[in-house]
C-alpha cells in the first residue's frame, strides 16, 4: 500500500497543469493611487441607462465622458473623505426607498430592475452613497 501511494505521488507530481490566466477586472484609470475598474464603469453605464430609460450601448465619446466624470467624482470623493464628510447607511437606504416610491414600485422591484442590467443592490447603494457624499461636499463648499 505504501508503494502504491508513493507511485501515485510521483505520478501526480510529474503531471503539468496549464492554467490560462483569467481577467477578472481591469483598471481603466488611477486617481491619486485609487483605481477605477472596468466593472465600475459598466455599473455606472447600466445605472445611467436605467435612469434615462435607454440601453447600455453608447458611443466611444459618451463612454469616455462617463470615465472622465468618474475620475472627477473620485477626486471629489477623496476630498470629501479628507474633510471627514460621511454618509450613514440609514440615509442611503432612505434615499433608495424614496427612489422606489417615486417610481411607484416596491423596493424588491427596484432590485429586480437593477439585476436586469447586472447591478446588485450593494453596488447601487455604493453609488447612492457616493452621490450623497458629493452633494454634501457641494453644500459645504457653497456655505
Amino acid at each position: 500500500m505504501k508503494y502504491f501511494f508513493l507511485i501515485y505521488l510521483v505520478f501526480i507530481s510529474t503531471l503539468q497543469v496549464h492554467a490560462e490566466p483569467v481577467v477578472i477586472d481591469r483598471v481603466i484609470a488611477v486617481v491619486n493611487g485609487e483605481a477605477i475598474l472596468e466593472s465600475e464603469l459598466k455599473h455606472s453605464i447600466a445605472i445611467q441607462a436605467l435612469s434615462d430609460g435607454k440601453n447600455t450601448l453608447m458611443s466611444v465619446e459618451k463612454r469616455n465622458a462617463i470615465v472622465e466624470k468618474m475620475i472627477d467624482e473620485k477626486v471629489l470623493i477623496q476630498r470629501a473623505k479628507l474633510l471627514e464628510i460621511s454618509v450613514d447607511m440609514k440615509t442611503v437606504e432612505k434615499v433608495i426607498a424614496d427612489i422606489a416610491r417615486n417610481q411607484g414600485i416596491p423596493l424588491y422591484n427596484l432590485e429586480r430592475k437593477l439585476q436586469s442590467v447586472d447591478v446588485t443592490l450593494e453596488v447601487f447603494k455604493k453609488k447612492i452613497e457616493q452621490d450623497i457624499l458629493l452633494s454634501r461636499l457641494r453644500d459645504r463648499d457653497l456655505d
